[in-house]
């Protein structure tokens, strides 16, 4: 029943003028069809005729305006309705004038339905109905009283269920971003990190193939020269010396050539001027002769590189060589290159021991060259190749 128990202004109740229609006992003007049926539903049902006046109520809406305190002669048959719930004053005001709106465009037949949801909150509980009002075809207007409360108690609990679940993705979305933006943090530190090893590196190689060409390789050819001009004096007097000197000057062009190797390796100047290709082909030549065994180079297309590409990429080819010659001892390593859809791929087989024996003995090496393929964009793989020895496949992008 709409705001039965809300303050109302002192008003003449219309329904005196039918006081003496009401039968003792009885709280009804008119006899419905069907009305014990209606009597027995628990909805508040009550039927008004074309000036408000109720005409009608069933039980739930005698009892439901007992149990709230408010007086029948304003709730029942042979009170006019409108007049009621226009004069409810105070915080819900509105809420009667729009219900009252509502029922008037039923008995005017300007609408053929009308329903509103509203609060009916008592001093003891909350409660909210949902009122229906529908016309009859006796020029009778029907309005029903539902209540709703459970329902909306439940909507507030989902309410409050989902804000918490809301609350609590919040706070995870937050801590997973936190996680998220420290591990990139760490990604990017560790990648800087691993770049400036690499840099170290390259820079301390080439510093000592830069000093060992200044002063030890120049000292060896100094000592060659004077061997050489010492030899040749004393052979003129034969003097046995000659022979020691000539032996002396043996070990000093073999020891030349080892440094001449050793410079080419950490310090690899006409890379930049010749290019991958050329600088490989020297390497394989270089572990052929010095290693006396097969090493080769195969391009499978005339790919160009960019300084610091072809660099890492010599250097993984380098340490991986060398790990084959002096750690797998192989004798036969085969350097492979091919570009497909976009994709740079080398890759260094070799017949020797296999994976375990390297990698046992060249730790560092292996840790290395997965530096180095990360400074390209790419990765390094590592493993055994299909009949004996290791494969190392690095593949990066082209772009």
């Amino acid at each position: 029943m709409i705001l039965p128990h809300l303050p109302i202004r002192g008003i003449e109740l219309p329904g005196t003028a039918h006081k003496g229609l009401l039968r003792s006992g009885q709280s009804t003007l008119i006899r419905l069809p069907g009305e014990d049926a209606l009597q027995a539903i628990p909805v508040q049902i009550a039927v008004l005729d074309a000036d408000g006046m109720i005409l009608w109520v069933n039980k739930a809406w005698e009892s439901f305006a007992v149990q709230n305190g408010c007086p029948p002669q304003m709730t029942f048959a042979g009170v006019n309705y409108l007049a009621v719930c226009d004069a409810v004053v105070g915080k819900d005001s509105a809420s009667a004038r729009e219900f009252v709106s509502g029922i008037r465009s039923i008995i005017s037949r300007e609408r053929e339905y009308f329903s509103m949801e509203y609060a009916c909150h008592s001093l003891s509980e909350r409660r909210w109905f949902l009122g229906y009002v529908t016309p009859q075809e006796t020029l009778h207007t029907v309005v029903a009283h539902v209540n709703i409360t459970e329902q909306k108690l439940t909507e507030a609990r989902m309410r409050d269920i989902n804000q918490e679940l809301q609350t609590m993705v919040a706070a995870r979305t937050s801590e997973l971003e936190a996680a998220t933006d420290a591990l990139i943090e760490e990604t990017s530190e560790r990648r800087q990190l691993e770049l400036k090893v690499l840099k170290i590196s390259d820079h301390e190689q080439s510093r000592i193939g830069q000093d060992l060409h200044d002063s030890t390789f120049q000292d060896l050819a100094r000592i060659i020269l004077l061997a050489e001009v010492a030899k040749i004096e004393l052979s003129q007097e034969k003097n046995q010396t000659a022979e020691l000197l000539t032996e002396i000057s043996l070990v000093a062009r073999r020891t030349a050539d080892e440094a001449r190797h050793l410079v080419a390796g950490l310090f690899p100047a006409q890379l930049e001027q010749h290019g991958l290709e050329w600088a490989l082909r020297e390497l394989t030549a270089e572990i052929s002769t010095r290693g006396k065994i097969n090493c080769g180079l195969i391009m499978h297309s005339a790919v160009d590189f960019t300084t610091n590409a072809a660099f890492q990429l010599y250097r993984i080819a380098q340490e991986a060589t060398n790990n084959a010659l002096r750690h797998g001892r192989a004798q036969n390593i085969t350097i492979e290159i091919s570009e497909s859809n976009n994709t740079g791929r080398m890759v260094i087989r070799d017949d020797g021991t296999g994976i375990h024996a390297q990698a046992n003995n060249a730790g560092f090496g292996l840790h290395t060259m997965r530096y180095r393929a990360k400074a390209l964009g790419g990765s390094l793989e590592i493993g055994p190749a299909a009949t004996r020895g290791t494969t190392v496949a690095c593949s990066f992008p082209r772009s």
